[in-house]
């Protein structure tokens, strides 16, 4: 299926969903150190 018209529904639906993700990583705080025993 040739298409000569870009898709912006196509391209922004893939774009959208790979940006968000490996652009904008949810910042995750490092974990506490463990209680001395």
């Amino acid at each position: 299926m040739p298409n000569k018209k870009p898709s912006p529904k196509g391209k922004g639906k893939g774009k959208a969903k790979a940006a968000p993700r490996p652009r904008n990583p949810e910042p995750t705080p490092p974990p506490p150190p463990p209680p001395p025993p």
